[in-house]
């Protein structure tokens, strides 16, 4: 991770959750910002510079998945699921073309981890995303 603190967007409905990720966040030096659902992220990425983005795979309106869509590649995405979300979100190819990083719920203590391999991965596969976007 580099010197300067990386901005993370926290997307999702739950208060609760949004709330403990960003502490989680914070204890790691990362800058939690928070949108209650992907219309308001998509509107933040517009004004505010955005290093990851750590999205709810479910939620009310456009999901995780397509949230990750709309941005075309142009961020690290971790996206966070529960057992439930296989029912609604298939879990293929399609997830890791958009998506950098998938963390179950019940291992949301991982969740810096996740952000950092995010980026990672993220640059190794930036030259692959432009051809595709």
């Amino acid at each position: 991770m580099n010197d300067n603190k990386w901005n993370v967007l926290l997307v999702d409905h739950d208060l609760g959750n949004l709330e403990m990720m960003a502490k989680l966040l914070k204890s790691q030096g990362l800058e939690p910002i928070i949108a209650d659902d992907a219309e308001h992220a998509l509107d933040i990425v517009k004004t505010q510079t955005i290093n990851i983005i750590v999205t709810a795979a479910i939620m009310p309106g456009k999901t995780g998945l397509e949230l990750s869509r709309a941005l075309e590649a142009k961020y690290p995405v971790v996206l966070i699921t529960c057992n439930e979300d296989t029912k609604v979100i298939p879990f293929d190819s399609t997830i890791r073309a958009w998506c950098s990083c998938v963390l179950p719920k019940e291992d949301i203590s991982r969740l810096p981890d996740a952000c950092f391999k995010a980026v990672e991965r993220h640059e190794w596969d930036a030259p692959l995303n432009k051809m595709i976007s």
